[in-house]
C-alpha cells in the first residue's frame, strides 16, 4: 500500500536558469517516473514484518532532496511511531534540489529532527545507500538511521569527486587519481572506515533485511529451564596464563557459533565482531573478540571497532536488547594508525556506552582480558570467566619489560634475557591475574568450568537473563555502576603526618652517584647536526646509502723511478718536458678526479671521496709506471666546489696535492677568464696562479675559447716565469680536418696556430690537442700531429684530450699515440666513457703497457671508482646526465661532452626536461649563427644559453637574425657580452645580421660599433683580504680574496652557508651530505667522534620535526622546523606596451629599479637567472615604473616582470 502519494514538489520560487525552466523539468519528472515527487512510501511486507519503505528514485531529478520528499518523510515518522512500525529509508540521490533554494536545504536538519523524534521508541531504523548517495542525503536523515547498509558498488559521500577535483586540485585529473586513496568514496571503503554497518548486494538485500528485522522482532522471553549448577563453587586449579592463548586455544567465534541460533554479522575491524542473533531466550546483540591469525596482533581492537561497539550498545538500550560480551584479547591494538583516529576517545565512548545502557549486559572472559582494550567489552551487569582464563592490566610480557631495568644491574643484561619467560610467570602471580584470585577479589562474579564448557555457558546466560528480567531499565543501569563503584581497595589514614614519618623511617634509600658532567657540544658540531637533521627530513634527491669499502691491493707493482712529480722535484720542469719526450712509452692523464665526474655527474663529486680515490691511487703502483699527472682542479670544479657542495676549492688542491705526492697534479685554466665565465682583472690571474702554485698545483693547461694566444698570454707567461711548474699550451679542436667541405679548421690552420705558439713561447712545455666534443677520428691523427710536429721542431711534446661521446674515440687515442702523442688522458674504467673520456685499463692494455700486477691493481683501484659513481648515480646519471650509449649525431650538434650533462641540467631547470633532444638540434643551429665557432668554456656555454633562450621561446634562426621580430626582446646577457668581445673574438668574427637584431643597430651603428675587449680594472688584493678576513676569520685571507675576486656573490653565499651549516660540512660521506641519515647509522665526525641518529620522532602539530642523536654517548635533540612555502601568484603580461615579460622560466636575481621610479628607454629594470643563464631586462620605454617583481621571485615564459607608465 502507497502512503502520502499525494504529496508533490512545487515550484513555489518560480525558477528559471536560462532555458532551464523548474516547472517543466517537474512535469518531465512526474510523467517520467509516474511520481509526485522524488521518494514514493509504501507499506511493505518482509517475511512476516510489516515496515514503511520510503524510497528515493532518482530518475526523478537525481532522486534530489526538496520540500515535498522532506514532508513525506516526516509523515512517514509519525505514521512508524503510530502504528510501531520499523522504518526503512532507500535513497538513490545527488543531494539537496537546488531549484527550491534555502527552503530545501532546510529539510536536511527537519527530517534529522524527526528521525531523533523517532529514536524516543522502541522500533528500528534503517537506511539503504545506493549508487550514488551525495551530498545533502547523505548528510542528513540517511545517518540518523539505527542500521546503515550499502548495496555493494555504491558510491557515496558529501561533496562530489568532480567538485573536489575543482577545489582542491584546480581541474587536475591526475593530481585528484593519484592523492585520493584506494577505493575512494566507495561504500566499501566507508564500511571499512567504520561508517556503514553492512555491505550487501542487490540480490541478498530482501533476505538480509528479513533476517534482520526477524531477530529484532524475537524479544526476550524468561526460560522455564533455568539451572543454576554453573554457580557452585570450583577449586583452584594451576596453569599458566600462556595456556590461555595460541592456536589451540578455542576463540571466542567458537562460543559464539555455539550459543546463537542464527544472527546476522555487521561490518568488522577484524578484531571485534558485532552481530544481532537469535539465542535461546530471544534476541541478543553479541560482541566478540576475533582471532583470525596466530599473529600477536590479532585480537586487538581499533578505534574502528570500539565506536561501532558503542553505536550498537546505544541501539541494543533502546530497543531492550540483552548483550552478550565475549571477551578475549590482549587489549587495544597499539599502533600509530589507531592512535592517530584516537583509540583512547574511542574507548572511553565504549565504556560510556556499556555504563549507561538500560539492558542487560552478560560479560565473559573466555581467555585473557587484557588491559582497557578488554574492560571496555566487558562492563557488564555480570562478568564471568571460564576456568582457565586471566586478567590483568598489562600483559605479563609488558610488565616485565618495564620493571626488569630496575631489577637487574647493568651488567646482567644476558641473565635478564634468560630470565624473561620465568619473569613473566611471577609477575603474573604476583599481580594475582588468574580466574581464581580475580574471583576472589571480586572482579568476576562467577567461574565457569571447562568441563562441559558450551552448555554451562548456556546455562549461565539463560539463569542471569532471568534474574535480571525483574529488573528496570534504569535499575540496570544503576546495579551496574555500583558494581564497578565498589571494585576497589584502599587505605584511609587518619594521622597522615604521624603515619609518613613512620613509613619513612622503615625505608632506607640508596645512595646515588653523581652524575657525570656532560661536556658542552660546541656550536660548530651542533651546526653540522642541525645541517644533518635537515637533509634527512627535507632531502628529495636520495643518493645511494651503501658504505663505500675501500680496496685493498694484493700485488706488488715494481715501481719505475723517477716518477715526472719527482723529476719536477729534483731537476725542475724542463726535466720533465725531456723527461716525457725521450720516454719509449705513453704516459696518462687521469682525469676520473675532474673531467670524468664534470661530464658523467655534473662536477658534483666531493673532497672527501676524491682524496680517498686519490690515496687509493697511490697505493695502486700506477704513479710509478705509466701516469703523468692526475687532473684534479680547475674548470668548474671551482665555482661547483663553493655553490653546491659548500666546500672550499683551495682545500681541495691542498688535500689532493698531499694524498698523491708522487703523482703530478693538473689543472684547467680558462686564459683571461681563469676558472670563471667573464674576463678577469690581470693581477687577480696572475696572483691565482702563483697561489695554485704555491699549495700544490704542477700542471697548468691553459687554453681559450678561440685560440687567441694574446688571451692566453698572461697565463702562460706567469707559469713559465713566475713559478717552478709545467705550463701545457692548447690547441682547442673543431671542424671537419679531413674533409674538402672545412675551409675554416683545416690542416693548414693548426699547423700555423702550433707554429705561432711556438714563436711564442719555444720554452713552453707541452702542447695539448683540447678535443671538447671528442670530433678528431683516427684518420686526423697522423696528418695532424706530424703537422704540429714539423711547426714546432718537433721540440714540444703533444698532450691529446678527448672525449668518447661518439663511442669510437680509444681508437683515435691509439692512433695519436702511434702519431707521436706522448700523453693521453684518459679516466679509470668505471669513470670513463659516453661524455667522459676513453677507458684507461682498456687503452693500456690495447698498448701493452699493462704488467699482470698493475692490470690486476688498476682493476681493484676501479672498483673504488665503480662505488663511487654508483653512488651518485641514482641522482646525477638518472636526472641530469641523457645519455646512456654513445651519440652518433655529436658530429652535428658538437657539444662539449663535459657540458652535456650541464646542460641537460638547465634544460630541466628550465622546464625542457623532455625536449632535450629538440635542444642538441637547436645548439647546432645556434653554432652556425655565430659562424661555427670553437665550442669551449665560456664560447659553448654562450653556445647553449642561447640554444636554451631559442627553445624556450621556440625561436627559429630566421626570428632571431629579424631585427623586426626581435625589437624589445632581451637576450641572454651571455650573447649580448659574446656579441661585444667580451669573451673574445672569434677568428671568423660575428654574424652582422645577429648583431643588428640583438642590439637593434641602424646600419651606420653596426658599421662604427666599438668592441668592449678593454681590460678589467685591477682588483685591490690587499683590500680585499681585509674584508674578506672579516667575513671569514678562520679563513686564509689571502686564498680567499681570490675566491671573492672570481666569484664575489658565489663567495659570500658560500661563506653564509659555511657560518649557517658549519665549517665540518666537508666531512660528511656524499650520501649523507646529499640526504642526511638513517635510523641507526653511525659516522665520524671530528676525526674521531661517532655521531648516531637514534629516532627521528613523530612531526609536531606545528609540523616541526624532533630528531634524536648520540654524540659519544650524549644525547642531542635537534628540531627541524617545518618549510613553508608561500605561493605567489605569478600574473602574466598583456599586450600593453608598459607590460615587460619574462622570455624564460626562472628568479629574479637582482633588481636595479623601484615602484615609482623614473626610467628611462634602455635603462636597465632587473635580472632573471635561469640556471646560470642570465637575461637582463631593459625598460621598453620613458616613463614610471608603476610594478616590479622583488629579488627572489619566480617567474615563468610570459610572466610580467614589470611595468611602466
Amino acid at each position: 500500500m502507497e502512503l502520502f502519494e499525494n504529496i508533490s514538489s512545487l515550484d513555489f520560487l518560480h525558477f528559471s536558469f536560462k532555458s532551464i525552466n523548474y516547472q517543466t523539468q517537474l512535469a518531465e519528472a512526474q510523467v517520467k517516473t509516474k511520481q509526485l515527487c522524488g521518494c514514493s512510501a509504501h507499506l511493505k511486507s518482509f517475511g512476516a514484518h510489516k515496515v514503511v519503505y520510503v524510497k528515493f528514485n532518482f530518475q526523478f531529478m537525481g532522486g534530489s532532496l526538496g520540500c515535498a520528499e522532506g514532508e513525506k518523510i516526516h509523515r512517514c515518522v509519525d505514521y512508524c511511531i503510530q502504528h510501531k512500525l520499523p522504518l526503512i529509508i532507500d535513497a538513490q540521490s545527488g543531494g539537496v534540489r537546488m531549484q527550491e533554494g534555502v527552503l530545501a536545504l532546510m529539510q536536511m536538519s527537519s527530517t534529522v529532527t524527526s528521525l531523533d523524534q523517532f529514536k524516543k521508541h522502541q522500533m528500528p531504523s534503517i537506511s539503504i545507500f545506493r549508487d550514488p548517495c551525495f551530498g545533502g542525503t547523505s548528510a542528513s536523515f540517511m545517518y540518523q538511521t539505527d542500521i546503515q547498509i550499502g548495496i555493494k558498488g555504491a558510491r557515496m559521500g558529501f561533496a562530489g569527486p568532480q567538485v573536489i577535483q575543482n577545489t582542491i586540485f584546480d581541474g587536475d585529473q591526475n593530481k585528484f587519481d593519484s592523492s585520493v586513496p584506494a577505493g575512494f568514496q566507495t561504500i566499501d571503503r566507508q564500511a571499512e572506515q567504520g561508517f556503514c554497518d553492512l555491505v550487501v548486494t542487490e540480490e541478498e538485500l530482501d533476505s538480509k533485511l528479513e533476517l534482520l528485522l526477524s531477530i529484532l522482532a524475537n524479544k526476550f522471553t524468561p526460560s522455564s529451564h533455568d539451572n543454576n549448577d554453573s554457580q557452585k563453587q570450583l577449586q583452584k586449579e594451576e596453569f599458566s596464563y600462556k595456556e590461555c592463548r595460541g592456536p589451540l586455544h578455542t576463540s571466542p567465534s567458537t562460543y559464539v557459533d555455539q550459543l546463537v541460533l542464527k544472527k546476522l554479522d555487521f561490518q568488522s575491524d577484524g578484531a571485534i565482531q558485532v552481530s544481532l542473533g537469535n539465542i535461546e531466550s530471544g534476541n541478543a546483540l553479541i560482541i566478540n573478540s576475533v582471532h583470525n591469525s596466530s599473529s600477536a596482533l590479532s585480537g586487538l581492537g581499533t578505534p574502528i571497532g570500539y565506536r561501532q561497539v558503542a553505536k550498537f550498545v546505544r541501539l541494543a538500550s533502546r530497543l531492550n536488547i540483552t548483550i552478550i560480551s565475549i571477551v578475549d584479547t590482549a587489549g587495544a591494538l597499539p599502533s600509530p594508525e589507531a592512535e592517530d583516529k584516537s583509540q583512547a576517545q574511542a574507548i572511553s565512548d565504549c565504556l560510556a556506552a556499556f555504563s549507561q545502557s538500560k539492558a542487560l549486559i552478560i560479560s565473559i572472559i573466555t581467555g585473557e582480558g587484557g588491559s582497557g582494550g578488554a574492560l571496555a567489552l566487558a562492563g557488564g551487569n555480570v562478568v564471568a570467566c571460564l576456568q582457565k582464563s586471566f586478567y590483568n592490566v598489562i600483559s605479563p610480557e609488558g610488565g616485565v619489560s618495564i620493571l626488569q631495568h630496575s631489577a637487574y644491574s647493568a651488567g646482567e643484561k644476558d641473565k635478564m634475557k634468560s630470565d624473561f619467560s620465568v619473569n613473566c610467570e611471577i609477575l603474573a602471580n604476583a599481580q594475582k591475574c588468574y580466574s581464581y584470585d580475580i574471583h576472589q577479589l571480586g572482579i568476576v562474579d562467577a567461574l565457569i568450568p571447562t568441563d562441559n564448557v558450551y552448555s554451562e555457558l548456556k546455562k549461565y546466560i539463560i539463569h542471569q537473563q532471568n534474574v535480571y528480567s525483574k529488573f528496570s531499565g534504569e535499575e540496570l543501569v544503576s546495579k551496574r555502576q555500583a558494581r564497578f563503584r565498589n571494585l576497589s581497595k584502599f587505605a584511609e589514614i587518619q594521622d597522615i603526618k604521624a603515619e609518613f614519618v613512620s613509613a619513612m623511617n622503615h625505608i632506607s634509600v640508596p645512595s646515588q652517584k653523581a652524575k657525570k658532567v656532560q661536556p658542552a657540544i660546541d656550536s660548530e658540531t651542533t651546526k653540522l647536526v642541525q645541517f644533518i637533521a635537515e637533509k634527512t627530513i627535507n632531502n628529495t634527491k636520495k643518493l645511494s646509502t651503501k658504505e663505500i669499502i675501500i680496496p685493498q691491493f694484493t700485488q706488488q707493482v715494481e715501481p719505475q723511478y723517477p716518477t715526472p712529480k719527482q723529476v719536477l722535484l729534483s731537476k725542475g720542469p724542463k726535466a720533465v718536458q725531456e723527461f716525457i719526450k725521450n720516454s719509449k712509452h705513453v704516459y696518462i692523464t687521469d682525469t676520473s678526479f675532474r673531467d670524468a665526474h664534470q661530464s658523467l655527474a655534473a662536477t658534483r663529486h666531493r673532497k672527501l671521496e676524491l682524496v680517498t680515490a686519490a690515496h687509493v691511487l697511490e697505493k695502486s703502483g700506477m704513479p710509478y709506471q705509466n701516469l703523468f699527472s692526475a687532473e684534479c682542479w680547475g674548470g668548474a670544479t671551482f665555482d661547483t666546489a663553493l655553490r653546491f657542495l659548500q666546500e672550499d676549492p683551495w682545500a681541495r688542491l691542498k688535500k689532493m696535492s698531499s694524498a698523491i705526492p708522487n703523482t703530478l697534479t693538473q689543472m684547467l685554466l680558462r686564459g683571461a677568464n681563469a676558472v670563471g665565465y667573464t674576463r678577469y682583472p690581470d693581477n687577480v690571474i696572475k696572483n691565482f696562479i702563483i697561489e695554485a702554485a704555491k699549495n700544490g698545483m704542477d700542471v697548468f693547461r691553459v687554453f681559450d675559447a678561440f685560440n687567441d694566444l694574446d688571451q692566453m698570454a698572461l697565463c702562460v707567461d706567469t707559469v713559465l716565469n713566475d713559478t717552478q711548474k709545467l705550463v701545457e699550451v692548447c690547441i682547442c679542436f673543431t671542424g671537419e680536418l679531413m674533409s674538402e667541405n672545412e675551409t675554416v679548421y683545416t690542416l693548414n690552420y693548426f699547423k700555423n696556430l702550433a707554429s705561432n705558439i711556438y714563436k711564442r713561447w719555444p720554452n713552453a712545455h707541452f702542447i695539448c690537442i683540447k678535443d671538447m666534443a671528442g670530433l678528431v677520428t683516427p684518420q686526423m691523427a697522423e696528418p695532424l700531429i706530424t703537422a704540429i710536429q714539423e711547426a714546432t721542431e718537433n721540440q714540444i711534446p703533444i698532450h691529446f684530450h678527448t672525449h668518447d661521446t661518439s663511442g669510437g674515440q680509444i681508437a683515435t687515442c691509439m692512433a695519436m699515440a702511434r702519431a707521436g702523442v706522448k700523453i693521453i688522458d684518459c679516466a679509470s674504467a668505471s669513470m670513463s666513457g659516453l661524455t667522459s673520456q676513453p677507458c684507461m685499463q682498456t687503452f693500456l692494455k690495447f698498448m701493452d703497457q699493462l704488467s699482470p700486477e698493475l692490470e690486476k691493481n688498476l682493476q681493484t683501484y676501479d672498483s673504488y671508482w665503480l662505488q663511487v659513481r654508483q653512488l651518485y648515480a641514482q641522482t646525477f646519471e638518472t636526472d641530469i646526465s641523457t645519455v646512456r650509449a654513445p651519440c652518433a649525431d655529436i658530429y652535428t650538434s658538437q657539444i662539449p661532452g663535459g657540458q652535456i650533462s650541464n646542460l641537460h641540467q638547465q634544460c630541466i631547470q628550465m622546464g625542457l626536461g623532455d625536449r632535450f633532444d629538440e635542444l642538441k638540434r637547436m645548439y647546432a643551429t645556434v653554432n652556425q649563427l655565430f659562424g661555427n665557432v670553437i665550442k669551449v668554456t665560456p664560447s659553448s656555454k654562450v653556445v647553449g644559453d642561447l640554444a636554451l633562450f631559442m627553445l624556450q621561446n621556440n625561436y627559429t634562426y630566421e626570428q632571431v637574425t629579424d631585427q623586426i621580430q626581435m625589437r624589445g626582446v632581451n637576450f641572454p646577457e651571455s650573447t649580448r657580452d659574446f656579441l661585444q668581445g667580451g669573451i673574445g673574438v672569434p677568428h671568423v668574427g660575428f654574424n652582422q645580421k645577429l648583431v643588428k637584431a640583438v642590439f637593434q643597430l641602424t646600419d651606420e651603428e653596426l658599421n662604427n660599433r666599438k668592441l668592449s675587449q678593454a681590460v678589467a680594472q685591477p682588483i685591490d688584493l690587499q683590500q680585499l683580504q681585509i674584508q674578506v678576513q672579516k667575513q671569514r676569520p678562520y679563513g686564509n685571507s689571502v686564498l680567499d680574496s681570490l675566491s671573492a675576486a672570481l666569484y664575489p656573490k658565489v663567495f659570500s653565499d658560500f661563506v653564509a652557508l659555511e657560518a649557517k651549516n658549519s665549517r665540518l660540512v666537508p666531512q660528511l660521506p656524499a650520501a649523507v651530505f646529499m640526504n642526511g641519515m638513517t635510523i641507526g647509522q653511525s659516522i665520524k665526525i671530528n676525526t674521531n667522534q661517532t655521531l648516531k641518529l637514534m629516532r627521528i620522532k613523530n612531526p609536531e602539530i606545528n609540523g616541526d620535526r624532533p630528531l634524536v642523536f648520540e654524540l659519544d654517548g650524549q644525547m642531542m635533540n635537534i628540531v627541524v622546523k617545518r618549510k613553508i612555502e608561500v605561493k605567489k601568484e605569478i600574473k602574466m603580461a598583456t599586450s600593453n606596451p608598459g607590460d615587460h615579460a619574462s622570455l624564460v622560466l626562472g628568479v629574479i636575481e637582482t633588481t636595479a629599479a623601484q615602484k615609482n621610479e623614473i626610467v628611462k628607454k634602455g635603462q636597465l629594470l632587473l635580472k632573471i637567472s635561469s640556471a646560470k643563464l642570465e637575461v637582463k631586462v631593459t625598460a621598453k620605454k620613458d616613463g614610471i615604473v608603476k610594478d616590479i617583481l622583488k629579488e627572489g621571485d619566480k617567474v615563468v615564459p610570459g610572466a610580467l616582470v614589470a611595468q611602466i607608465e
